[in-house]
């Protein structure tokens, strides 16, 4: 059985792998609780080693197949939000994910994220933009 698996070292977190709990002859329950356990506890280690909370600013950086190492799957929509900044708006409930807002154009998308393909953003003293957070 795989699961996700990470280290934390020199305060850089390193996701170590992502699989769905779903095995080849189809899921298994003891397979699902253990992923989602593990999920939640990937994310609580993420969001304390950045400080991640409401209000926190944060880049998509890639995007997942359906139950991808979460409990949730990417939406079409979502699709735009790939490499654009958006602000966390809460933490999901299990292994839901991150709940991200982004306005984009004169539209706001809200959206759940895997913590995983999420990159905290520090704000440059220069411009308005952005860059990602190294530890």
């Amino acid at each position: 059985m795989e699961t996700l698996q990470h280290e934390i070292t020199m305060k850089k977190f390193v996701p170590r792998k992502r699989i769905s709990p779903y095995s080849e002859t189809g899921p298994s329950l003891a397979n699902e609780i253990l992923a989602e356990l593990l999920y939640q506890t990937h994310q609580e280690d993420w969001i304390r080693l950045y400080s991640v909370a409401h209000g926190t600013k944060v880049r998509v950086a890639g995007k997942v197949d359906r139950y991808e190492g979460w409990d949730n799957y990417w939406k079409e929509e979502q699709e735009i939000t790939l490499g654009r900044v958006g602000i966390v708006t809460s933490i999901g409930a299990f292994a839901t994910g991150v709940i991200v807002n982004f306005n984009i154009g004169n539209k706001s998308l809200s959206g759940a994220y895997p913590y995983f393909l999420l990159k905290v953003q520090e704000k440059s003293d220069k411009h308005e933009e952005f860059k990602d957070v190294e530890l």
